[in-house]
């Protein structure tokens, strides 16, 4: 990634889902800028994923932790277990089709809700440990595409992508907005090119806008959806 100056030293980043793709990349970058990071996945085990995720040695070490964000009681024991929240990456997400058809978009949609209300049950467990984080820039809640894939599976039947972004948009600087009274910023990473086209790519630019959206850098930002067009050197 090369260095981009950073240093979250003490700073203790959490990513749901961030034991592959996208969450992994960013979990990892954090790591590399010094930052505790706790990944969580919704195996009992770390063994049981492809990376190696944990140790104890090394500054790019993460820690797994066991977190399945459809159950309640599980989402309060992980929330209360943690001394320290400084940055919350939301990387989990469905693995529903793009698009679905008649009768099946009822239950889609239910399905997506549950999604939906998992992390947002961990925003607000996590929300006081956030509004008292001690790092430049303050408390910081970003979410990654895979979460906002749920997001998108519930717009209507027929709407556009155009319209689909603006809705989950709005809903963005909606939660922003209740977040901000407590000192916590929350920001959205997209690709603006299809994730397979240039994945890698994909990967390391979005890692590196997180890792500025987390910075002192981006102190003044919040509600803002980036869109991150990477791979233009394959072009």
């Amino acid at each position: 990634m090369g260095d981009l100056g950073y240093d979250y030293s003490g700073c203790q980043v959490v990513v749901t889902g961030g034991t592959r793709g996208i969450g992994l990349a960013v979990a990892r970058a954090f790591a590399e800028y010094g930052a505790k990071v706790i990944v969580t996945g919704t195996s009992m085990a770390a063994s049981t994923y492809a990376m190696a995720l944990t140790g104890t040695s090394s500054r790019h070490d993460l820690y797994y932790r066991q977190l399945e964000l459809s159950d309640p009681d599980r989402i309060r024991d992980f929330a209360d277990a943690l001394t320290q929240v400084d940055v919350l990456i939301n990387s989990a997400g469905c693995r529903l089709p793009g698009s679905v058809v008649g009768g099946e978009r009822e239950f889609v949609t239910q399905a997506v809700q549950l999604g939906l209300a998992g992390p947002a049950q961990l925003v607000n467990k996590l929300r006081h440990k956030l509004a008292v984080s001690k790092i430049s820039g303050g408390g910081s809640v970003i979410d990654l595409q895979p979460a906002q894939a749920w997001q998108r599976l519930i717009q209507p039947s027929g709407t556009d992508a155009e319209l689909s972004a603006a809705s989950v948009a709005v809903g963005l600087r909606r939660h922003a907005d209740r977040l901000a009274v407590h000192r916590i910023r929350y920001n959205s990473v997209v690709a603006a090119v299809p994730h397979e086209a240039h994945e890698a790519a994909v990967q390391t630019e979005i890692a590196a806008v997180t890792l500025f959206l987390a910075s002192r850098g981006a102190a003044g930002l919040t509600g803002q959806m980036l869109a991150v067009r990477a791979g233009l050197s394959a072009y």
